[in-house]
């Protein structure tokens, strides 16, 4: 029972790390920079000072590239508005169109490696007097734009700003932002400098790119944001890598514990299946040698002690795969992209349990086909 549920979590383990979260971690440092709003108190100041401190960023040695998000993959709960499509039905009533608003800076999606699928990214042009844009993921195309239409040039709205119009520019791929082992939700992305909201971006996550470690910037970044704006505060300093590992640590104590009480399981059933037919052996001394005595041949002995040690294993192999069917049920929640019941997670278990166990009892029988009955007898 405590084989199969350990190995459905490391499969599940083993299937979340080879999930595409939709960017890429490696090399890229993120932390939380808070601007105060005494000395920044509107977007335009907020958006100012983000684009002077990602300039200065962009100076320091080993950084390839900068970008800053208000909601960071595995970090923030995103922010729910909702959709309206120009030229699109209003919403009807039970439908749901509410996605995830992200604000960032130009080079945020380079920063982190999601990809441009199609149109182009944001540039520093996109600041409030330019027309109002947004980029959307590839889960927003196919709710609102399921039959290859192109959404490039479309038209959006957002709730609070239903009186304005923002043009679709670009499409990125999905992104895990929650967890690996949720479908990407549809999410669209706005420049930073357009958000309507002078509290929307008071609290951003600064990343940086590096080809070497990540965390060697963490000095040289601190400085550079007090040099731009001393008051600035700094906090959940972490690169993303170890971010991504966190979002799994669920199911890797899970897979460590189940995984330490099955090895001592299987520990167990090895000595104890042995101690018990080496007793039974020891036992069964004089009948084994009567036995040869009377014509029985070694091998007969020891098939013979074989086939009784593990008619019982059999027993306790069937008895742990119907526990393990009705307790596994239980676990369903923890398990990615395999099934409770697997097949192959049993019948490959089985044998495992059963190899150990055959080798636990062939030592005493061998033993036991080695007896003289000369020596019983005379006894």
């Amino acid at each position: 029972m405590l084989l199969i549920s350990a190995s459905l979590m490391m499969s599940t383990f083993a299937r979340l790390m080879r999930v595409d979260p939709g960017f890429d971690a490696s090399g890229v440092m993120a932390m939380k920079i808070t601007v105060p709003t005494a000395t920044y108190p509107t977007v335009a100041e907020q958006s100012a000072f983000y684009g002077e401190l990602l300039a200065e960023l962009t100076n320091l040695p080993g950084v390839t590239s900068v970008g800053v998000t208000n909601f960071l993959p595995f970090t923030d709960f995103e922010s729910i508005w909702s959709v309206q499509i120009k030229g699109r039905p209003l919403q009807q009533d039970g439908e749901k169109r509410d996605y995830g608003y992200h604000a960032v800076s130009p080079g945020y999606f380079r920063t982190m490696g999601i990809t441009l699928q199609r149109g182009r990214h944001f540039t520093e042009f996109d600041n409030a007097w330019a027309p109002p844009v947004m980029i959307i993921n590839e889960a927003l195309v196919q709710r609102f734009f399921p039959n290859g239409e192109d959404p490039i040039g479309q038209r959006m709205s957002i709730s609070g700003r239903e009186d304005i119009w923002m043009e679709i520019v670009g499409v990125v791929e999905d992104v895990n932002h929650h967890s690996l082992d949720a479908d990407p939700l549809g999410a669209y992305y706005g420049p930073v400098a357009q958000v309507p909201w002078d509290w929307f971006v008071t609290r951003m996550n600064l990343t940086l790119r590096t080809p070497g470690d990540p965390v060697a910037l963490v000095p040289s970044v601190r400085s550079a944001v007090r040099r731009v704006g001393n008051a600035v505060a700094i906090n959940n300093v972490l690169p993303m890598e170890e971010r991504v590992v966190q979002s799994v640590a669920r199911s890797r104590f899970a897979m460590i514990l189940l995984g330490t009480f099955a090895g001592v399981a299987l520990a167990l059933a090895l000595v104890g299946i042995y101690g018990v037919i080496s007793y039974s052996v020891g036992q069964r001394k004089q009948e084994i040698g009567l036995r040869m005595a009377l014509g029985a041949e070694p091998r007969k002995i020891l098939r013979l002690v074989i086939g009784q040690g593990m008619a019982l294993v059999l027993g306790g192999i069937v008895a742990g795969i119907l526990i393990a069917a009705t307790l596994t049920r239980f676990q369903a929640s923890l398990l990615f992209g395999i099934d409770s019941a697997d097949p192959l997670t049993y019948a490959g278990l089985s044998l495992l349990l059963g190899a150990v166990a055959l080798l636990a009892t062939y030592l005493p029988a061998r033993r036991a086909s080695e007896v003289d009955p000369m020596a019983v007898l005379r006894g």
